[in-house]
């Protein structure tokens, strides 16, 4: 079994886990992890893994937000052409 998984954290620690990308508020990071379980794993009753995220991997997402005029300033610096 093959399987991705995100992680959702902040400061204070994990804060939830979900199977879709999540949407992430103000201080939190998303981690996706990719999960591979081999068939002879599930016979076991117990799997313990350990997972560091090193400093400087997990990246800030960029966001550029651009203001649109509104409609009376577009018509003013666009105005219409008539022809006669």
């Amino acid at each position: 079994m093959m399987q991705t998984i995100y992680l959702v954290a902040t400061r204070f620690g994990v804060d939830r886990m979900t199977k879709r990308r999540p949407e992430l508020g103000r201080n939190e990071v998303g981690v996706a992890i990719k999960i591979t379980i081999p068939d002879g794993a599930f016979r076991s009753p117990v799997i313990e893994a350990t997972l560091d995220v090193a400093d400087g991997v997990v990246m800030q997402p960029i966001v550029t937000i651009e203001a649109l005029p509104d409609e009376q300033d577009a018509q003013a610096a666009h105005p219409t052409e008539t022809t006669d």
